[in-house]
């Protein structure tokens, strides 16, 4: 049974006659109708994704489109889609001509998106972004309600997505970006890309991209890793000539205008994206140019401005921007208009090189080079400030505003421009050869430093105008003017700059020319080869004195020498000088004099030696004034009758009694007067000194002859000073003992004074008629008559009686009869003895 069993198991099934080839005729329709409907579906699917896409477009908001081929191969993956365009009012919003993608359908099993290939030719976008409206791509709008971001995305259940980008080309692709204020198109010439892989992070994706913007070209050529961690790209940028004048539209809104110029540049880029464990990260490094820069702004004006960078540059970002670098910066030519205060600014040539980091504060250091700098004041046409050539550093700045400076050398400066002025004027109030510094600090308007500043070359011309303000001030800009403190202005509760000189040294035949226009006619000095110095300068320590040391010669002859010390700080002025002034020529100060004491200095020649303490504006000082060949000549009749009552003598017959043999004057001047009170001028403090000097030393000169001051005044005042008489014995011409002891000291003074001119008067006395009466009674033994004594005979012997004075005083040889005059004798009889009047 089993056997059986097994057998009949072993028999085939038979078909059964009535329904099996029915069914596999079904089938075969069935698969047949499959096929045709695939096939129906595989050709209808291009037109129908055309239909699809038009219609969708069309039902935009004032969107319509037009596509003429799409071709779509689900068995390849090959999208290809021809002539699109898409307006808005009439407006072409998208164009491309032909894109094509190439889809791999097997990584999408293992939820991957591989674009094996995008290729994109003669293809226009236009991208907008306009104020209080939604970013704007090819006329569709993309608002927040169309983001996924806001939406709540499933748990994931599986192994994420990952995307290649595959092969991307591109050839003639235009991007219009329309914002506010203009439209800026961007030509991709070329793109090629190779694959992005997400899920081989670490392969780079190549891309050469080149670009036509701003009137010019853009190539970048690098390695990205976007999928890396952290994401890290790596380019060369490569910029010819972009012009800025594409970009006037959007200065124009920001402010400048009639923009300008052009760039180059060779960058490499590296950059890097933020991840948990350090921030994103940029470096860039090479050359930027611009040549021809140009634009118009309220505060600046760039009138020309050519400049260069090289050097490179990193930056972190996380919550601050944290920056570093080697920079070398060439600016020039170069000419700005600082529009706020009215400066121009002129360079042929500006170089820095050197560190900037940004950490919190700026710093900056290194060195900076200038050629041919110019500061000019529109306003005045008056160039302020000339560098011909200089070099600064090292230095190093730092935020908020503390810089320092190892040394700074300027070549050729020029300071304060006249502009066009007549000769001898120089046409700029300094100039310097040369102006060097050492060890400068600068900290917050606060502190100022300078252990050495050296000038070299000076050439100073500054003109004091009527009222003692300097002419140099009118030709500071007004923003300068504007900040000077004036009287009723707010007080200003700041501390003041602190001011600190090591040393301060001009010399290399440097020259300074001082005109004083507040006297008629103006009083021009002029100082050459001046060799100044001065040391230990601080204004924080009013009282500490500086050391000063000064040389010039003030014409072909004439020198000056000073040294001593001084607190220049100090209010009021407080210094200790000894001065040597040689060879003055007092004809070019007349104007002084001629304020001071009422004379005009005709010819004149000054040496001086002045010493002594100022201490709180208060002088003691004394000079000794040796004056050659001086003359000089009143201004008016008042002036002579004053000065006159102030010596108590002719001014004339002071200086006869003033000048030696050589028509010289040497005095001992005393100067005393409190300097720092406003009412009191140095002009009446130097006349009241120079009459003092004149009235003592002529008192001096005078007292050995018994002629003394006396309640302040000589004794004879009132047009002649009167000598002791010259006595005789009476009735004769026999000068008594005490009179030959006093002739000798006339005769001194007359060998001393070559100037000074005597009169002699005899007289005839009562004593000498009794006394010759007497002599004729004895010889005679009668009575002698008085009347034999006639006016001839006493006219007759005080003729001989000045003529013997004369005779005795011009026995010395330094004494000039011309200075012996014989007046007119008398002939009448005096009171007192016979003698002869000695009269100045």
């Amino acid at each position: 049974m089993n056997s059986d069993s097994h057998h009949d198991n072993d028999i085939p099934a038979q078909p059964d006659p009535a329904t099996g080839p029915v069914s596999r005729h079904t089938w075969r329709n069935r698969l047949l109708v499959v096929v045709v409907l695939v096939g129906v579906v595989v050709a209808l699917l291009p037109e129908a994704l055309r239909f699809a896409a038009v219609t969708w477009l069309d039902r935009q908001p004032e969107l319509s489109a037009r596509l003429d081929d799409v071709d779509f191969n689900p068995f390849t993956g090959l999208l290809r889609i021809e002539g699109l365009q898409v307006t808005r009012n009439g407006e072409d919003v998208a164009l491309a001509e032909l894109v094509e993608v190439q889809l791999d359908w097997w990584p999408l099993f293992k939820r991957r998106l591989d674009l094996e290939q995008v290729t994109l030719g003669n293809v226009l976008l236009m991208v907008e972004q306009l104020p209080d409206a939604p970013l704007t791509i090819a006329g569709l709008v993309l608002s927040r309600e169309d983001s996924l971001a806001d939406e709540t995305a499933p748990p994931s259940t599986g192994q994420p997505w990952g995307i290649s980008s595959g092969v991307v080309t591109c050839d003639q692709v235009a991007v219009v970006l329309r914002h506010r204020h203009q439209d800026t198109r961007i030509d991709i010439d070329h793109l090629t890309s190779s694959p992005l892989v997400s899920w081989l992070p670490q392969q780079a994706g190549a891309l050469d991209l080149s670009l036509s913007v701003a009137g010019g070209t853009l190539r970048c050529v690098g390695e990205n890793y976007p999928f890396a961690r952290p994401a890290r790209s790596e380019m060369t940028l490569d910029a010819q000539n972009l012009d800025f004048e594409t970009l006037d539209p959007v200065l124009t809104a920001l402010g400048w205008s009639r923009t300008r110029g052009h760039v180059d540049g060779h960058l490499r880029v590296q950059a890097s994206a933020a991840v948990e464990t350090q921030p994103a990260r940029l470096k860039v490094e090479g050359q930027l140019s611009g040549k021809g820069l140009a634009s118009d702004h309220a505060a600046l004006w760039v009138k020309q401005l050519d400049l260069s960078w090289q050097g490179q540059l990193e930056m972190l970002f996380d919550h601050n921007l944290h920056l570093a670098g080697h920079h070398r910066l060439e600016i020039g030519p170069a000419q700005l208009v600082l529009q706020q205060p009215g400066l121009e600014v002129a360079s042929g040539q500006l170089i820095w090189e050197g560190l900037l980091t940004l950490n919190g504060q700026i710093e900056v250091n290194g060195t900076v080079e200038v050629d041919d700098l110019s500061v000019l004041d529109l306003a005045g046409g008056t160039t302020l400030l000339g560098v011909d050539s200089g070099r600064i550093g090292p230095f190093a700045f730092s935020s908020p505003g503390t810089l320092s400076v190892d040394e700074f050398s300027l070549a050729r400066v020029t300071l304060l421009g006249r502009g066009d002025v007549a000769l001898p004027r120089q046409p700029q109030v300094f100039s310097l050869a040369k102006l060097t510094g050492e060890q400068v600090s600068w900290l917050a308007q606060q502190h100022l430093s300078i252990a050495r500043l050296h000038l070299s070359g000076l050439a100073g011309d500054v003109v004091l105008l009527p009222g003692g303000a300097l002419e140099a001030r009118q030709w500071l800009p007004q923003f300068v003017a504007q900040a000077s403190p004036q009287q009723g202005d707010a007080r200003d509760d700041s501390p003041p700059l602190a001011v600190v000189v090591g040393a301060f040294v001009v010399d290399g035949n440097s020259q300074l020319v001082i005109e004083d226009q507040g006297v008629t006619p103006s009083v021009r000095l002029h100082g050459d080869d001046l060799r100044l110095r001065l040391g230990a300068l601080d204004s924080r320590r009013s009282e500490q004195r500086s050391s000063v040391a000064l040389d010039a010669r003030l014409d072909a002859y004439s020198r000056l020498h000073l040294l001593g010390d001084v607190a220049l700080f100090a209010q009021p002025l407080s210094l200790n000088l000894t001065s040597e002034l040689s060879e003055f020529q007092l004809p070019s100060i007349s104007a002084y004099v001629e304020r001071g004491i009422g004379y005009r200095l005709e010819q004149g020649q000054l040496n001086l030696h002045l010493e002594g303490p100022v201490e709180q504006g208060v002088a003691a000082l004394t000079s000794q004034v040796h004056l050659k060949r001086l003359q000089l000549r009143p201004l008016t009749p008042e002036d002579e009758l004053e000065v006159g009552e102030r010596l108590g003598l002719p001014v004339n017959m002071a200086l006869s009694l003033l000048r030696d043999r050589q028509g010289d004057i040497a005095l001992q001047m005393p100067i005393r007067g409190d300097l720092s009170r406003p009412d009191v001028a140095m002009g009446s403090i130097v006349r009241k000194a120079v009459v003092g000097a004149v009235k003592n030393t002529v008192t001096l000169t005078l007292a050995p002859l018994g002629i003394v001051a006396k309640a302040g005044q000589l004794v004879g005042i009132g047009g002649q000073l009167t000598f002791q008489p010259l006595v005789f014995e009476p009735g004769s011409t026999t000068l008594t003992s005490d009179s030959l002891v006093y002739l000798e000291r006339v005769k001194s003074l007359l060998a001393k004074r070559p100037q000074l001119t005597l009169s002699l008067c005899g007289q005839v006395s009562v004593a000498d008629r009794e006394s010759l009466l007497n002599s004729a009674r004895q010889r005679s033994g009668e009575t002698a008559d008085s009347t034999v004594l006639s006016q001839e005979w006493i006219r007759q012997l005080a003729m001989q009686r000045a003529e013997y004075v004369k005779q005795l005083l011009s026995q010395e040889p330094l004494v000039k009869s011309s200075q012996l005059l014989l007046c007119n004798p008398p002939t009448e009889l005096v009171d007192g003895p016979g003698a002869v009047l000695v009269r100045l």
